[in-house]
C-alpha cells in the first residue's frame, strides 16, 4: 500500500520543486489539462467513428489507449 502524504508534506515538496527550479534556471513544469485539439480529414474521423461505434469505444478511449501505448516505447 502506498504511504500517504500529508498536505504539509506535499506543499514542502512542492516548494523544494519551484526552489530548485528557481536555482537551476528553469520553468517548473505544469499540469497537462487533459485536452488535446486535433485537425484529422473528415474522411478519417468519419472511419474512426464508425469502427469506433461499432466497438462500442469512444473516439476519446481509444484516442487514450493508442497514446499511451505509444508513450510507453
Amino acid at each position: 500500500m502506498a504511504k500517504r502524504i500529508d498536505r504539509f508534506e506535499f506543499r514542502a515538496g512542492v516548494d523544494h520543486y519551484l526552489k530548485d527550479c528557481a536555482k537551476t534556471g528553469r520553468d517548473p513544469q505544469k499540469p497537462a489539462s487533459g485536452k488535446l485539439m486535433l485537425r484529422i480529414r473528415p474522411e478519417t474521423h468519419l472511419a474512426v467513428r464508425i469502427t469506433l461505434h461499432a466497438k462500442g469505444k469512444s473516439i476519446n478511449q481509444w484516442v487514450d489507449e493508442a497514446l499511451s501505448r505509444a508513450a510507453a516505447e
